[in-house]
């Protein structure tokens, strides 16, 4: 009996994905837990529900819909910092991505449990391009984020950065300044370029957000609107200018994501 499952599991894949093989929906979905032994629902939110698997792996299950290009994406990236798609599965209603557990966590809690280092009044040049690489893959990808934020790293055991949850992503494949339309507000509050609320965005939207990123690291609160100078008189000066040029509500007045990696290391 053991025998028998473990050879039903062992050929899950092939024949999930052979569309000769007309699997009723419902087995599918009993075969593909049975694979990875969903164990407890680690995290939920409304957009998705993550799932901790026993053998080491994250499940995210989200609603398929035409605003969830986040398989679609991760499919297409291949780079060290960012979350890797193990495998998925797609039922009636939900799509189910496997991804590796991270056990650390993301980055807000190491910052605010002060597992990471961060020193507000240094330009913490490593830290901040273990930031923005991820970012540069992406746009090199044409894909634009829209949800960047502290809780979307996650952090390894070598102190590297992960970018992960592309649920609100999408794809932008003109010059960076070209307006694409959304006509949903994408991302978390506090983190959302201004172009998004009038019913686009670019690249350059995520310039805002890592704006918003850098505000928060340097000043222990969030961007709103202006930039407190009186919370920035400790910061390096170079730090002033990035943040004074990420956060124009004018996005083709913003620096570009290579900008800010050029300044960074060049520094």
């Amino acid at each position: 009996m053991l025998f028998n499952i473990m050879l039903i599991i062992k050929n899950f894949n092939r024949l999930l994905h052979n569309k000769q093989y007309a699997i009723p929906e419902p087995l599918k979905n009993e075969l593909f837990k049975k694979k990875y032994n969903f164990v407890e629902i680690f995290k939920q939110n409304k957009h998705s529900t993550l799932y901790l698997a026993n053998n080491d792996y994250i499940i995210k299950k989200t609603f398929i819909n035409d605003i969830n290009l986040e398989n679609n994406i991760l499919k297409k990236l291949n780079n060290n910092n960012i979350i890797k798609v193990i495998d998925n599965y797609n039922d009636d209603y939900s799509n189910y991505i496997v991804m590796d557990y991270h056990k650390n966590g993301d980055l807000f809690d190491n910052l605010t449990d002060q597992k990471v280092d961060f020193d507000k009044k240094q330009i913490n040049k490593e830290f901040l391009l273990k930031l923005i690489n991820p970012i540069v893959y992406i746009h090199n990808k044409n894909i634009v984020h829209l949800d960047l934020k502290l809780e979307n790293y996650l952090v390894t055991n070598t102190n590297n950065f992960i970018l992960c949850d592309f649920h609100l992503s999408k794809y932008h494949k003109d010059d960076y300044n070209t307006n694409y339309s959304i006509d949903y507000v994408a991302g978390t509050k506090n983190y959302i370029a201004p172009e998004i609320y009038e019913g686009y965005f670019n690249k350059k939207s995520d310039v805002y957000s890592f704006g918003c990123i850098l505000y928060l690291l340097y000043t222990n609160t969030n961007f709103r609107s202006e930039i407190k100078y009186e919370l920035l008189k400790n910061c390096p000066n170079l730090i002033v200018h990035i943040l004074e040029q990420t956060l124009k509500d004018n996005p083709n007045h913003r620096l570009t994501i290579y900008d800010i990696k050029e300044l960074l290391e060049n520094n």
